[in-house]
């Protein structure tokens, strides 16, 4: 099938922002005497927002207030440093747009973060809404910011067949399915194909010019 409404994760699916993450997190750990961790650790921490964040990356609980403080600050300061969108998400963008298509962000990132990224790597113009993991009550996986976001878009709240959920994590491809929503499994990002395709994503896309397939013309 074609659509003409996508519901975009960010981390990982638009943009890889795996490097500044990680010298986040690791900007709180030296902030309390903790030695660095390997970003490749990281990668397995991304996707749940930041309180799960720093509970997977600073193990003492008693510090985790603190870390989160130290991680939103220099986080904050550093969002675009290496942060970039994918190779050929730009062109699958210009597409949805140049069919009369909609699009939003749909993430577990805060707001706070999330639409200064959009716009510091031209991408904002893209989207008719950006809800973060602090925009609605719930946060992926629940369909809930799946369905305000719909709602933002002037679309019916169970996507009328016409909307795909795109994204890299478990959450989104669980939320899809709470949702109602159809859903494309990147492979690029910080999740695991096997997993993905095990918890049902309906495709699965290799390179950003693959999701060009699933862009409908009028």
């Amino acid at each position: 099938m074609r659509y003409r409404t996508f519901l975009f994760d960010l981390d990982g699916t638009l943009v890889d922002s795996l490097q500044d993450i990680a010298s986040g997190v690791n900007a709180a750990r030296a902030g309390l005497g903790l030695e660095p961790l390997a970003t490749e650790t990281v990668r397995g921490f991304v996707g749940d927002g930041v309180t799960k964040l720093i509970e997977r990356a600073v193990p003492e609980a008693a510090l985790r207030a603190r870390a989160a403080e130290l991680f939103r600050a220099y986080y904050g300061a550093h969002l675009t440093d290496a942060t970039r969108p994918y190779d050929g998400i730009v062109e699958v963008l210009e597409a949805i747009r140049a069919h009369g298509g909609r699009a939003a962000v749909v993430t577990n990132k805060p707001h706070a973060f999330a639409v200064p990224i959009l716009e510091g790597l031209g991408l904002a113009g893209y989207f008719g809404a950006v809800l973060g993991g602090d925009s609605t009550p719930e946060k992926k996986p629940s369909p809930q910011p799946f369905q305000v976001a719909l709602e933002q878009l002037g679309r019916p709240r169970d996507g009328s067949g016409e909307t795909l959920v795109v994204g890299d994590g478990r959450n989104d491809i669980l939320g899809a399915k709470a949702a109602g929503l159809p859903s494309c499994a990147v492979c690029w990002g910080f999740g695991s194909e096997d997993e993905l395709r095990a918890l049902g994503a309906d495709y699965a896309a290799r390179r950003p010019s693959e999701l060009l397939e699933r862009v409908a013309a009028r």
